[in-house]
């Protein structure tokens, strides 16, 4: 059997430094002696609601989450004070791609509620949602932007 040679911090590896039972905890210690860049370790947190009263009354709330960094996108429409059973299509962008685009119907209440959650492997810059009125035709926008 071979004797193991005492080593100097020069010659750990970062791999060797990772705990399988505290992994969070091993990767902060990386960073901290700087063998790891810290921006891996920001995860992008990210809440936003927008209530805007278009469409003759009607109130729109656009909301946009973003948890656990870049691997969830939670976004959300509701229309509130519509009158029943009356005709909504609803068009919702992300960074200028079609994620949903349906005609619905509020419910008894005059409500819709919408929500679409998005598995991503980028972090998402800009969210749009245009909600027209099918009886007269009006239309309603909400944009949200993701900050840097």
């Amino acid at each position: 059997m071979k004797k193991s040679e005492p080593t100097d911090s020069a010659t750990i590896s970062p791999a060797s430094l990772v705990s399988p039972s505290m992994p969070f905890l091993s990767l902060g210690l990386l960073a901290v002696f700087g063998l790891m860049p810290a921006t891996a370790l920001r995860a992008v947190e990210f809440d936003r609601d927008v209530v805007k009263r278009c469409l003759g009354g009607v109130v729109t709330e656009f909301g946009v989450d973003l948890d656990d960094g870049l691997t969830e996108t939670e976004v959300e429409v509701d229309i509130d004070e519509g009158r029943p059973a009356e005709r909504f299509r609803i068009l919702i962008r992300m960074d200028g791609r079609t994620i949903y685009k349906r005609t619905k119907r509020t419910n008894a209440n005059g409500e819709i509620k919408v929500r679409r959650v998005l598995r991503s492997g980028s972090q998402p810059r800009l969210f749009i949602a245009r909600i027209t009125r099918l009886e007269s035709g009006k239309s309603c926008q909400v944009r949200i932007r993701v900050p840097r």
